[in-house]
């Protein structure tokens, strides 16, 4: 039964280091353009507040699913938890104040939209960063 602890435990932690260890920038289509935000600027846009921005007008908002990314986005950039930051959008949705954000599953599926969408507005994992998307300093 100890051991079992422990390895729970020793689990937890991992996934949780894991979570505080990941670097994630926003990313935006390369043609944007604009090439920094205001971190309230950047807090704006993914909690349903800022809907446009410069050059912008169209702005989608592009979510990863509940995953590492996920998690490690909402505590860096926007200090929340997970179902925080769920119970937030569905508030938005229910009273008509924002359209759901589209949701994705990888840092690869955001890219990809990013690039194909000239108003799409996401976040992945530095590590996942390449030329075909502009990521943006958040300052």
């Amino acid at each position: 039964m100890i051991a079992k602890n422990k390895a729970a435990l020793a689990l937890v932690l991992l996934l949780f280091s894991a979570v505080l260890s990941a670097k994630m920038v926003i990313i935006v289509n390369s043609n944007a353009e604009i090439s920094q935000l205001p971190k309230s600027v950047a807090k704006g846009i993914f909690t349903g507040d800022i809907k446009t921005l410069k050059g912008m007008d169209d702005m989608i908002v592009c979510l990863q699913e509940d995953n590492a990314s996920h998690e490690a986005f909402l505590s860096e950039f926007l200090g929340m938890t997970g179902s925080q930051f769920e119970q937030l959008w569905q508030k938005l949705i229910f009273t008509g104040k924002a359209m759901e954000p589209e949701k994705f599953s990888s840092d690869a599926e955001v890219i990809k939209y990013v690039i194909d969408n000239p108003g799409a507005i996401g976040y992945i994992n530095v590590e996942s960063l390449d030329n075909r998307v502009k990521a943006l300093l958040v300052k």
